[in-house]
């Protein structure tokens, strides 16, 4: 199994493509970086990835302001699950997350303050010395788990 922490401080280690996506990628070497990479806006591009050991995510999606790598969001393409699957299936991962990368703090605040307005939005939180990693669950265009990983250079 891949440890993801090794190179937590310089990068997102990926399996398919073998790459560690560096924090500090410039946008203009995205493409010498990734093949098969989805142009979705000028700022925001998407590629399939292969993580073996979070299995749940399939794509990465990567958010560049001023030229830079700001965020990357890691989903899976596929969303035909029911918003009780969707909650389920989400503490699952959690699981498999903090397995992976420590325990995680729970965003309570986040939670009470969207209550009445989105249904079961849950999020949790990792800080690294550069990254912030968030898991969450969201009522966006129905139930949607993301997994983002925010620059903080």
């Amino acid at each position: 199994m891949v440890d993801y922490l090794k190179e937590i401080d310089n990068g997102l280690i990926i399996e398919k493509p073998k790459i560690v996506l560096p924090w500090g990628l410039q946008k203009k070497d995205s493409f010498d970086m990734i093949n098969n990479i989805n142009v979705v806006n000028e700022n925001y591009y998407t590629f399939k990835i292969v993580l073996t050991g979070i299995s749940f995510i399939n794509c990465a999606g990567l958010h560049f302001e001023s030229e830079r790598l700001s965020k990357i969001e890691l989903f899976n393409d596929k969303k035909d699950r029911s918003e009780l699957e969707s909650g389920n299936i989400f503490n699952n991962h959690q699981l498999v997350l903090e397995n992976l990368l420590g325990k995680a703090r729970r965003n309570c605040l986040l939670e009470k303050m969207f209550k009445q307005v989105n249904k079961g939005d849950i999020e949790y939180r990792w800080k690294f010395k550069d990254i912030t990693i968030i898991h969450k669950l969201w009522n966006r265009f129905g139930m949607e788990e993301i997994l983002e990983i925010l620059i903080n250079r």
